[in-house]
């Protein structure tokens, strides 16, 4: 505005004039904006006195539109300024009670963090005790367990030397007792009829003529034979049961006609094993059906 008093001097300006020259200076439009207020109030102060009324008011007017527009503008501004700080108020209240929560939570975090290491150091130490007392337990142990194994081993090596012991005065008590022991065979040709059990009086009378060596023994043995001919009768089911009868028979006349109690007398029934002649004749097979008494003495 400056530029246009001066260029004009006191030339009465058009209103129209006046814009068309202010539009071709766009590139200094913001300092146009916000400094032509001024200018015109600089303008209306110092060179604007010799102007026509009409023109000095025309200018003025503009004066104080502009002004005004500028006033509302900041107005517009500051409002939107006040609304943005208001929210920037609130965030940063948010952000702070935030912040104090999150301190608040760091704290007991830390506190809790602290009682758990302290926590850990005393679990940590009560273990490394306990682990040092097992480690002594164990190499207690492992001492005595040793101590015992060489006591074990010598407990050992004394068993075994007593069990060689004891087994040599076995086997001397056993040889002395065979030493002491005698046997005889008493009777070795008890006749029995084919498929009977039964003693004849010839029999009898054989077994009467021994009643001293029989009485005298400390132990007899009663062996019953068969011949070689399969039995098969209702009384006898095999020739096992007829050579055990045969030796029964002879151990019942022996305990009824010289009172003993049997206590001493063992029966054993052999069958068609041991046959004292080969079963090839009918004389073989007759003596093989026998009866033998062995009478033991110590």
């Amino acid at each position: 505005m400056i530029f246009l008093i001066a260029t004009f001097g006191g030339r009465k300006l058009d209103f129209d004039m006046k814009h068309k020259l202010i539009r071709q200076l766009r590139p200094v439009k913001l300092v146009v904006k916000f400094i032509s207020p001024w200018i015109l109030f600089i303008a209306l102060a110092t060179g604007c006195a010799g102007l026509p009324s009409q023109e000095h008011y025309m200018l003025r007017s503009e004066y104080y539109r502009q002004l005004d527009s500028n006033r509302q503008l900041y107005e517009a501004r500051k409002m939107a300024l006040m609304e943005r700080i208001a929210v920037l108020q609130s965030d940063e209240a948010r952000e702070e009670g935030r912040r104090i929560q999150v301190e608040r939570e760091s704290e007991k975090y830390r506190r809790r963090l602290k009682d758990t290491s302290k926590e850990l150091a005393a679990i940590s130490a009560d273990a490394e005790a306990r682990a040092d007392q097992a480690n002594e337990d164990i190499s207690f142990y492992l001492t005595k367990i040793k101590r015992l194994d060489v006591e074990l081993k010598s407990t050992l090596d004394d068993v075994d030397e007593l069990k060689t012991q004891r087994e040599a005065e076995e086997q001397k008590a056993e040889e002395a007792a065979l030493s002491a022991e005698t046997s005889a065979v008493l009777f070795d040709s008890i006749e029995f009829p084919s498929a009977s059990a039964a003693l004849s009086q010839k029999m009898k009378d054989q077994i009467i003529s021994g009643r001293d060596k029989i009485v005298s023994a400390s132990h007899i043995s009663v062996v019953g034979y068969t011949d070689n001919i399969e039995i098969k009768g209702p009384i006898y089911k095999s020739n096992w049961g007829l050579s055990a009868a045969r030796a029964a028979s002879v151990v019942e006349f022996i305990t009824d006609s010289m009172d003993l109690d049997g206590k001493e007398i063992t029966v054993v029934g052999r069958g068609t094993m041991d046959p004292k002649y080969p079963n090839d004749s009918a004389k073989n097979r007759e003596l093989n059906r026998r009866v033998e008494v062995i009478a033991v003495y110590r």
